[in-house]
């Protein structure tokens, strides 16, 4: 991985998060797993390009905190989605994580 590596997050066709950096991903990444009391991510594809890889993910979630007014702890997610990853010289630039 890149020390610059850039990471965005979509959403609903909106882009909601942004990091550039190891030391920024790495900390929304701390942040991001104690939201959830439990969570599970099933690779269900994979796709390979001349400097990406594209991976389809099925996502189970059961929340720890309230995410909002109809998202309350212990509710369940399911989403499916996709990341994809980006290449140069054998390191990821860059990583988006598209739900």
């Amino acid at each position: 991985m890149k020390n610059d590596i850039k990471f965005e997050n979509t959403s609903n066709g909106e882009i909601n998060l942004t990091t550039n950096g190891i030391a920024e991903l790495r900390n929304q990444a701390e942040l991001a797993r104690h939201l959830f009391r439990e969570r599970k991510q099933t690779i269900t594809g994979i796709k390979f390009n001349a400097d990406q890889v594209e991976v389809k993910i099925d996502y189970y979630g059961i929340l720890a905190v309230d995410f909002s007014d109809e998202l309350k702890t212990g509710d369940v997610i399911e989403l499916k989605g996709s990341s994809i990853f980006r290449f140069k010289d054998n390191k990821i630039i860059e990583l988006k994580d598209i739900g």
